[in-house]
């Protein structure tokens, strides 16, 4: 995956880089298959190697539940390409911060469930903690909409909150509709008390096959008892898959943070190249 940015901000000196964003590399086996797998993934580039996922999977007869064991990610709402989401700033549950735990996994009929018992490093806190988050994710899913609720409650001493999620989708003919809200209430120092949200809305369009345009508007408050401290984002993507296994994206983003503050309020865009071989 490569990446190419400008960013300009107002009153500050614009940026602008192109660097090898990530080297990945997938490795899966099926001793039984379609019942038990084990699956790997490893960044090994830049920088020394990073293990995002470690696990093993096994899944029943009928496939209608799992149980899976390792290295993952957990699951909470929309798994979004773009994990510098506002949604993602408040859960602190993103593809930057997997955990090592269980997951059982209900899947039947509408109904796709998911419970998690992990060691609450995902938040950011220090394994040697001996801290548990326990997770809870249901989505009722239909061919053209879907609706879920997602709860997490992390336990962890240098992180403790409950984190609550609502997340659904509509299809509206070549046109996809992605809504998120999530919102977490802290009891850790120095932010207990202090209660975060964020909202996630997003349209893609399918103008023809292999070519998508996401149109996305986003807000964050950092602190719901706090006035006027919240920070806006628009963003516009175009999406270009020539074959299955190579994607351009071309994207603009806006940053509208509190108006007293010039370094809040900025344009950032970008081009990235993703190859899957």
């Amino acid at each position: 995956r490569y990446d190419a940015n400008f960013t300009q901000t107002p009153g500050e000196k614009s940026t602008d880089h192109l660097q090898m964003q990530q080297g990945r590399v997938y490795a899966e086996a099926q001793p039984i298959p379609n019942r038990l797998i084990f699956y790997v993934d490893e960044q090994v580039t830049p920088g020394d190697p990073v293990n995002h996922e470690a696990y093993a999977i096994l899944w029943s007869a009928d496939h209608d539940w799992y149980v899976k064991a390792g290295r993952m990610y957990l699951p909470f709402g929309f798994r979004l390409e773009d994990q510098t989401a506002f949604v993602y700033d408040v859960s602190s549950i993103t593809m930057y911060a997997p955990d090592n735990g269980l997951e059982l996994g209900w899947m039947r009929g509408h109904w796709d469930t998911q419970v998690t018992v992990s060691n609450a490093t995902a938040a950011g806190a220090l394994p040697s903690t001996n801290g548990k988050e326990y997770g809870l994710q249901a989505s009722y899913v239909e061919s053209g909409w879907r609706a879920g609720v997602a709860a997490h409650d992390d336990d962890s001493p240098f992180a403790r909150r409950k984190i609550l999620g609502v997340f659904g989708g509509l299809r509206t003919g070549p046109v996809d509709w992605l809504g998120e809200l999530d919102s977490v209430e802290n009891e850790w120092e120095p932010l207990k008390g202090v209660t975060q949200a964020a909202v996630l809305l997003e349209g893609d369009w399918l103008v023809a096959p292999g070519n998508n345009l996401k149109l996305t508007f986003e807000r964050y408050d950092p602190d719901r008892g706090v006035a006027d401290n919240g920070e806006s984002r628009w963003s516009l993507v175009y999406e270009l898959t020539p074959v299955q296994f190579v994607q351009l994206r071309v994207g603009v983003r806006d940053y509208y943070g509190p108006r007293p503050i010039p370094g809040e309020r900025s344009r950032l865009v970008f081009v990235q190249l993703h190859g899957f071989l």
